[in-house]
C-alpha cells in the first residue's frame, strides 16, 4: 500500500517533468488508451491501477524499463507471451506519440 510519503515523492517528481510530458500523461487521450487496455483484458478491482501507477512511476524514473516489464507481468498476474503483448500495446498507444521528449529525460524505451 502506498503511503503519504511515496504519494508526496511522487507527486513531487510529476511536477518536475517537462510540461509536454505532464500534459500527454495526464490527458483524455491516454486515459482513454489505459481504459482501453483494462476493458480489453478484464482488469478489474485493484488490477485497473497497475498500468497507469506502473507508466507514471516509469516516466517520472522510479523504476526503469526493464523493471516496467517485470513488474507489470507480476502486478497483473500474467503470463510471458501476455504481458509481452500489452507491453507492446502500451509502447505503441501510450508512448509513441512521446516517445522523443521521454528519450530527451533518459527513458530507454527501446527495450519495449
Amino acid at each position: 500500500m502506498e503511503t503519504t510519503n511515496t504519494k508526496e515523492t511522487i507527486r513531487q517528481s510529476f511536477l518536475k517533468l517537462p510540461d509536454t510530458i505532464r500534459d500527454w500523461l495526464t490527458s483524455e487521450k491516454t486515459t482513454s488508451e489505459i481504459i482501453n487496455l483494462n476493458k480489453k483484458y478484464d482488469f478489474t478491482d485493484e488490477l485497473i491501477s497497475v498500468i497507469p501507477f506502473l507508466i507514471t512511476k516509469l516516466v517520472i524514473q522510479k523504476i526503469d524499463s526493464a523493471e516496467f516489464s517485470s513488474q507489470l507481468k507480476k502486478q497483473l498476474g500474467v503470463d510471458d507471451k501476455t504481458a509481452s503483448i500489452i507491453i507492446n500495446e502500451i509502447s505503441a498507444q501510450i508512448f509513441q506519440p512521446i516517445r522523443r521528449q521521454l528519450e530527451k529525460i533518459g527513458i530507454d524505451l527501446n527495450v519495449f
